[in-house]
């Protein structure tokens, strides 16, 4: 459901200024600041988990996956700036017990902008696996399939196994 905040701001040097906006509510708590160089954002913060796993074959099909390491907590803040000039970038790096490595990319970027604020962006998620196995993942994301934290999976192939990483929202 849509909500239309009215926003009052007064920034030191500037005219008090009134912004009317529309936004899901998932949204209304962010706070707008303004940057040194007047350029607007406001921050989205994301906390989740990782977890490794191994997926064996067995009699001409793959088992259920088998958690190496799990539940190993995730936390970014990332900046969305209310120009479409602008991407924000948090990188994590994680490293297995299973001689696999990731390195996490998290994308937050604005497509289209109002009078200071964002009316349109997306999130992107990238995974890139090294070790045991080496894999590249990602995927796109809205801002209700990002918050609280994306969910994907990432894996490859080492001999007779799959070998990888999730994310998700809630400990295993």
């Amino acid at each position: 459901m849509k909500r239309i905040i009215f926003i009052f701001l007064t920034f030191i040097c500037f005219d008090a200024s009134i912004f009317a906006f529309e936004f899901d509510e998932i949204i209304a708590n962010r706070e707008i600041i303004l940057k040194n160089n007047n350029i607007y954002y406001s921050t989205v913060s994301i906390k989740g988990y990782a977890s490794f796993w191994i997926q064996k074959y067995s009699g001409g099909s793959y088992l259920l996956p088998q958690i190496i390491e799990k539940n190993i907590p995730l936390e970014a803040d990332l900046k969305i700036y209310n120009s479409h000039q602008y991407v924000d970038l948090k990188t994590i790096n994680l490293e297995g017990h299973i001689e696999l490595n990731a390195k996490i990319d998290l994308y937050s970027i604005c497509s289209s902008t109002g009078d200071n604020y964002c009316l349109n962006y997306y999130f992107i998620v990238q995974i890139n696996l090294n070790g045991i196995v080496k894999s590249f993942c990602g995927g796109y994301f809205n801002e209700k399939d990002f918050i609280p934290f994306p969910v994907l999976f990432c894996s490859g192939y080492a001999s007779d196994m799959r070998i990888g990483l999730t994310l998700h929202r809630l400990k295993y």
